[in-house]
């Protein structure tokens, strides 16, 4: 009897699961809009949704980011600046293009010129790409960080085999490492409320509290 209970268990949550991952799929494409609604309405559209397209496909894709941010964090926090630089960097591109593929997907460009979009500079992914895709401008003050965490983490990918002429222990790379992280777990916050707030509409609690779409 334990073991029917542990497999109804497993398959319901299975099912929560697929459910989560399907609903955050359709609220980023901008199939479905969770503005203004509850969980039980973003679940009945999603259904309305999937019921109107039985023959619909998804590709599902890997999301690193909660690897990458573990990580960078892991390493920070062992005071090894340039490697969480280099983590925390990936973590930031993986992290704007998620945001912007998510835009390009609303506008309904194709994947080919999505990845040529996705292909520019992380300068232009914090300028003027966004506004082109009719997302809103990111802050000042944290476009300048991650921009000096990508330097930071370039410095220390693309190592020029300098010494340092100082007599400082440390390297002027990890340095500037130290410097460019002091503050970024802000940066880091500030990037996961913009996709709440702009790609979700600040849904996915409503959509993680739905144990299943609509009946």
């Amino acid at each position: 009897m334990t073991q029917v209970r542990k497999a109804k268990a497993d398959h319901r949550r299975a099912q929560v699961d697929a459910y989560a991952t399907v609903a955050r799929a359709l609220v980023q494409s901008g199939a479905v809009d969770p503005e203004g609604k509850s969980a039980d309405d973003v679940a009945g559209e999603v259904r309305d949704f999937l019921l109107a397209r039985p023959d619909l496909r998804f590709t599902f894709v890997l999301d690193h980011r909660m690897d990458l941010l573990k990580q960078a964090r892991a390493f920070f926090a062992e005071t090894r600046a340039e490697l969480a630089c280099v983590f925390y960097a990936t973590w930031t591109e993986h992290h704007l293009n998620s945001i912007l593929a998510s835009a390009c997907d609303r506008r309904r460009l194709s994947e080919s010129t999505a990845r040529e979009i996705l292909r520019v500079s992380v300068a232009a992914k914090l300028s003027w790409l966004p506004e082109v895709l009719g997302l809103p401008t990111l802050n000042a003050k944290h476009r300048s960080a991650i921009l000096a965490v990508a330097d930071a983490r370039n410095s220390f990918v693309h190592y020029k085999w300098q010494g340092d002429k100082t007599g400082s222990s440390a390297s002027p790379e990890e340095v500037r490492a130290r410097k460019a992280l002091e503050h970024y777990s802000s940066t880091v916050r500030y990037l996961q409320a913009y996709e709440r707030r702009v790609i979700f509409k600040r849904s996915k609690r409503r959509i993680s509290r739905r144990s299943k779409p609509a009946a």
